[in-house]
């Protein structure tokens, strides 16, 4: 792993988009591979991004990539658990944050867990307003 890389998810978890584009400035050669580097639970820098409410730095990662087959990679790379970054958006109500994955092109939204869980499987359970929206997202996504 490149020394960058915690510097990385640092300043994807706090939402903190100018030490991210510093990052990759400084290491332009570096840091695209460190962005679909994996940590010990096998998490991207989109898991880190979705799982936080991180829908800007979601937006701006993904479109240092812009449609090309490394964002479709990076955007439905699955965790050791099987856990795209869809699953965590999706599992913790983060609206924003699926609005910007289920836009990306190729994202792939009948992948599953290791569990067998799909997206509808693990719909946040909270505050019904939140629920209705992650329901009616899950619904018009078109089936990937």
């Amino acid at each position: 792993m490149i020394s960058s890389q915690s510097r990385l998810y640092d300043a994807c978890v706090a939402g903190a988009w100018s030490t991210i584009q510093e990052l990759y400035a400084q290491h332009t050669f570096l840091l695209p591979i460190a962005a679909s580097s994996l940590n010990v639970d096998g998490w991207t820098v989109l898991h880190v991004c979705a799982a936080k409410n991180r829908p800007q730095c979601l937006r701006n990662l993904l479109a240092m990539y812009d449609g090309d087959a490394q964002q479709q990679q990076l955007v439905n790379r699955q965790c050791k658990r099987g856990w795209t970054a869809l699953h965590f958006a999706t599992l913790y109500g983060h609206v924003d944050c699926m609005q910007v994955l289920l836009g990306t092109e190729g994202v792939d939204t009948q992948l599953t867990t290791n569990e067998g869980q799909t997206l509808h499987n693990v719909v946040y359970c909270g505050d019904i307003s939140r629920v209705k929206a992650v329901m009616g997202l899950l619904a018009g996504d078109g089936g990937g």
